[in-house]
């Protein structure tokens, strides 16, 4: 059991991609999207610890465009 973890989701503007983030705290999260161009598709895991911080800008066709400190102190 995580008692800290809080969830919250969010879809693309084009409504195709459902993303859910996960945090532990002020900094840090987990990313999983599920494409809902189709009933049959599951989660995939993006980011799964909570080491850095990243966050879903957008999607262009099937590419997501994310935003992260990951390797880059300034986003």
């Amino acid at each position: 059991s995580a008692p800290l973890r809080n969830f919250y989701a969010q879809t693309t503007e084009d409504e195709r991609f459902l993303i859910i983030n996960g945090s532990e705290g002020t900094s840090g999260n987990i990313v999983l999207i599920k494409d809902l161009s189709s009933a049959t598709n599951s989660f995939v895991t993006v980011v799964g610890d909570f080491k850095n911080d990243h966050n879903v800008v957008d999607n262009v066709g099937d590419e997501i465009l994310m935003m992260t400190n990951l390797n880059a102190p300034n986003n």
